[in-house]
């Protein structure tokens, strides 16, 4: 007998048959769990007198899905369409150690949702073998915070043709990681916004466009020492490749990668910033184009530091040139396409 106020612990499998419920499920449940550590929960067996008896699946004991999370989150493996809002608002955590595959991963589907999807804690990660979209024609934002890593095999921060729609990704903390092949921030009409900070650590394989696509807008920060983006691939770094683009590296944040464009294609304006001791921005192998075939700005301030392993080209119309092998700018010159 289970009395008002008390718990029941399983620990084997339960099978109950009044008509109308009937389970099997591998269980290790508690109500204080079910509510207060907020497990989503498989079925309400029944609510009587102030008694509850609730089945949980343990392998999503810190997954916590809110909203439209489509499918239930519950049955989510590496070949899943996995959305966080795909007709109406939805949350999703994962924390506590806690994995949870996908193949695609797609945060805020339809236009007007708002999707947020959390990945937080030591050891807890999300692996998505497709691609990972914050923000489609939504509001989507990925938070990977106090060592939590997530990773996907491409990425859209902003990824839909429809107005308004906006992507956020946050890595933020000590551990906290994203991998990915191409990163894409600003697809087609969308704004799509990245923050590095404190200690987060981002990774591709692939080429980064920042404004990726005419009538988009996108934005990277990276903010404080030990926050980074690094591109290990010989791809390019895009600021403003057909849209709007603008990097910071501040307070001791790096980038590093293989070779970079500022404003790229006709129409497009790039702008990248480069502030403080400490942050610093390298291209490991290739030349650096501030203004290529659109408008390119480059802005180092307070003690950045900009390093060019080939050739730096200010205005690829021959306008003005500079060609030197391991050319250096220190703080306080900025370049401007005119």
């Amino acid at each position: 007998m289970v009395r008002r106020g008390e718990s029941l612990y399983l620990q084997s499998n339960l099978h109950i048959d009044k008509g109308e419920a009937k389970m099997n499920e591998q269980s290790c449940a508690r109500l204080e769990a079910c509510r207060h550590r907020m497990i989503s929960c498989l079925s309400l067996v029944f609510i009587s007198c102030g008694m509850m008896l609730c089945v949980c699946q343990p392998a999503s004991a810190d997954i916590l899905a809110s909203g439209d999370v489509t499918p239930d989150v519950n049955t989510w493996d590496a070949t899943t369409a996995g959305y966080v809002g795909y007709s109406s608002d939805a949350t999703l955590t994962v924390d506590n150690g806690s994995d949870l595959l996908a193949d695609t991963f797609m945060i805020a589907r339809n236009s007007g949702v708002t999707g947020v999807a959390t990945v937080t804690g030591t050891d807890s990660t999300v692996t998505c073998s497709g691609r990972l979209t914050a923000g489609h024609q939504g509001s989507g934002t990925l938070n990977i915070t106090d060592g939590g890593a997530f990773s996907c095999k491409e990425t859209r921060v902003g990824g839909s043709s429809v107005a308004g729609s906006t992507g956020v990704v946050n890595v933020n903390g000590v551990n906290s990681t994203w991998t990915s092949g191409y990163i894409q921030i600003g697809y087609e009409a969308s704004n799509g916004t990245v923050n590095v900070t404190n200690n987060g650590t981002v990774t591709t394989a692939s080429y980064v466009r920042v404004g990726s696509s005419a009538g988009s807008s996108g934005l990277l920060r990276v903010d404080g020492n030990g926050s980074s983006l690094t591109s290990t691939s010989t791809s390019g770094l895009y600021v403003g490749h057909n849209g709007d683009g603008t990097i910071q590296i501040t307070n001791g944040g790096t980038v590093r990668n293989y070779g970079a464009r500022i404003g790229s294609e006709v129409g497009a304006t790039g702008a990248v910033t480069v502030d403080g001791a400490g942050s610093n921005w390298t291209m490991t192998g290739s030349s650096l184009y501030v203004g290529y075939n659109g408008t390119g700005t480059l802005t180092i301030t307070n003690g950045g530091l900009v390093s060019v392993a080939t050739t730096l080209t200010i205005d690829n119309s021959g306008a003005e040139q500079f060609y030197q092998y391991g050319h250096e700018r220190r703080a306080g010159v900025v370049w401007r396409r005119r």
